[in-house]
């Protein structure tokens, strides 16, 4: 479930949950929501980041089988489906040049690690950039092979943790 709650500065605070119990009604998790921004437990830099519960999107997956090397009837209906989905989808095309529309910031608080900073153009949603659009940015941003020990997305704004070695 992708969550969205108003922070107490006036920003979105994006988060999901995995695994949710499928057998809450929507009145539940609403609830839920608000008691959370009740609570105000979460801060950081001095910002409540659930102030207002804002918004729930339950994200649903389907495992659709394609290809079975003994089942021609089964493959030929999968290209069809294939087919048809591809027909009827429409793509929202993203443009983003890289670096030239992004805020990129980067800051070593300790000796081998950085905090990269790397913020999108004001009007571009991150939730419409596909994995594939998301790993190209961020790979463009990054050195070759970096290690990354965290990595979050709050607003337009991806926070990677690298460690570095000197």
């Amino acid at each position: 479930m992708a969550l969205k709650f108003e922070k107490s500065n006036g920003k979105l605070h994006r988060f999901s949950i995995r695994n949710l119990n499928q057998e809450l009604s929507p009145e539940a998790i609403k609830a839920a929501l608000e008691k959370l921004a009740i609570v105000d437990l979460f801060e950081k830099d001095g910002v409540g980041s659930f102030k207002k519960a804002v918004g729930a999107k339950l994200i649903e997956t389907t495992d659709t089988m394609f290809y079975d090397e003994n089942d021609e009837e089964l493959n030929t209906a999968a290209l069809q489906r294939a087919a048809a989905l591809n027909h009827g989808a429409e793509k929202k095309e993203v443009l983003i040049r890289i670096p030239e529309d992004l805020i990129i910031t980067a800051e070593s608080p300790e000796p081998g690690i950085l905090i990269r900073k790397i913020e999108l153009p004001a009007g571009i949603d991150p939730q419409d950039l596909d994995d594939e659009q998301t790993a190209s940015l961020l790979s463009a941003c990054l050195p070759e092979n970096p290690q990354i020990e965290d990595a979050w997305l709050e607003d337009n704004v991806f926070t990677l943790i690298e460690r570095i070695d000197r």
